[in-house]
């Protein structure tokens, strides 16, 4: 059998993501601040220059998974039950800290009905829509591992079509009002798919890597800071009097340029040191309990207030910072425990 090698520079990627996460959701309290504040403004500075986040790591997952020698169903099918169980627990869990919440901090009574409603209409904890991303990626997979390792040219073209209908036309016709296409429906490429396409993208990086990388990284910086200001001027542009963040809820071709120039520059670099590929590893491992729990954190401070908006100057800027690498922190020990609790268990459906 073939020893795993492991590629530092993916889990760097996802360190970077998973960072970028973070940041966005300690970020968001900025939104409901009225344009041209300061702690608007930084909000819009700020949370443009992360938005490369689950692009990047669907990217990361595909340069992984569809690049295998074979894809077994069985495992695909196992992976995708899994991923599901996840979601119920964690939406158990957030359930219940909400009804905690509500009776012992705000000391309400729980509205059942009402509970029972919201779960009836689909709705849940935001950030839990990434475990359907993953599950997505790995149903996809047979096919995209089939595309990529029968790939003789043919599917630079399909992702080709792809940036230049879904991610560029679509873009550019609401950001530009540009009503004469409107009348055309079939532009409307958005959803749960471009997802799979950017997982996609990173097979064909992985099986043209040495060409990709060919360029240097002053033309990946370029095409990351292109993209990070064209970002922040298209939301200021379509904002007028009332914010509007179109550009930052979807995939465009900016957050593609952000994500793809990010990966890049990540492949490119140098990672020898043995302490810094011994961190990679345990974030790398830890990464999705990270992305689940770490809003547990986030609401906690938040209901104490202590969250950036709250400050004011440089402040502001040093507490956002360390809300982000204290909300890290505690995430990822919180998961080392937990992992180390389930190998105990020797819970091996988790």
């Amino acid at each position: 059998m073939k020893e795993f090698t492991r590629d530092y520079k993916i889990d760097l990627i996802k360190f970077f993501a998973i960072i970028a996460t973070i940041a966005i959701h300690v970020l968001a309290p900025g939104s409901a601040y009225d344009m041209g504040t300061m702690t608007w403004k930084y909000f819009l500075f700020a949370g443009s220059f992360f938005r490369f986040c689950v692009p990047a790591f669907c990217m990361a997952s595909g340069y992984l998974l569809y690049t295998r020698g074979e894809i077994s169903y069985e495992k695909v099918a196992r992976q995708v039950i899994k991923f599901f169980i996840y979601f119920i627990l964690a939406e158990i869990f957030y359930r219940t800290l909400s009804c905690l919440s509500t009776i012992f901090h705000y000391h309400k009574p729980l509205e059942l009905g009402a509970m029972v409603s919201d779960i009836l209409d689909g709705n849940f904890k935001n950030h839990l829509y990434y475990i359907f991303i993953i599950i997505f990626i790995y149903i996809f997979a047979p096919i995209g591992n089939f595309l990529v390792k029968k790939e003789e040219g043919q599917l630079k073209y399909i992702l080709g079509i792809w940036i230049i209908i879904s991610l560029t036309i679509n873009f550019a016709i609401t950001v530009f009002n540009i009503r004469i296409f409107k009348i055309l429906k079939f532009y409307e490429l958005s959803g749960a798919y471009n997802y799979v396409m950017f997982a996609l993208l990173g097979g064909y990086f992985k099986k043209y890597k040495s060409k990709i990388l060919d360029r240097k990284a002053g033309f990946y910086i370029f095409i990351f800071l292109a993209s990070y200001i064209l970002l922040v001027l298209s939301v200021i542009k379509m904002s007028g009097e009332g914010l509007n963040l179109y550009a930052w809820e979807g995939n465009n071709i900016l957050i593609f340029g952000l994500a793809y120039s990010l990966f890049a520059l990540c492949m490119k670099a140098k990672i020898e040191s043995q302490k810094l590929k011994t961190f990679l590893r345990i974030v790398s491992e830890n990464i999705f309990v990270i992305f689940i729990i770490h809003l547990v954190f986030l609401d906690f401070l938040g209901s104490r207030g202590l969250t950036y908006v709250n400050f004011a100057g440089l402040s502001k800027v040093l507490v956002s910072i360390l809300e982000v690498m204290g909300i890290f922190i505690i995430s990822l020990i919180t998961s080392i425990i937990l992992r180390s609790i389930k190998k105990k268990l020797n819970l091996r459906i988790l």
